[in-house]
């Protein structure tokens, strides 16, 4: 039967505002169907947090599920974030250095 599932950013940090972002989340939910894990109904994903409803194939647990939706979307999500502060803060320290000169 569909369930309704949600899952938040901690303190509600908007991290999914970009598109990309997003995007790694709509890939993870491809998979779960295309692994044929879940049926997919629906879905929004907000800036701060996404609701969706699924329904858990048989044989499968809704716990083992949301583990795996979570443990392949966050380090992702993680990493992403993570890559763009680091390339923002080399930018502008590049951004320095040829004004300095």
């Amino acid at each position: 039967y569909p369930q309704f599932f949600t899952a938040t950013n901690l303190e509600w940090k908007k991290l999914l505002k970009p598109d990309k972002y997003k995007e790694i989340i709509a890939h993870s939910l491809r998979f779960l169907v295309q692994d044929k894990r879940i049926i997919l109904y629906v879905f929004v994903i907000m800036d701060n947090h996404l609701h969706l409803i699924w329904q858990i194939q048989r044989g499968i647990s809704a716990e083992a599920v949301q583990r795996d939706f979570l443990k392949f979307s966050l380090p992702l999500l993680v990493l992403c974030v993570s890559l763009v502060r680091w390339l923002h803060q080399q930018l502008w320290q590049t951004r320095g250095e040829f004004a300095q000169k």
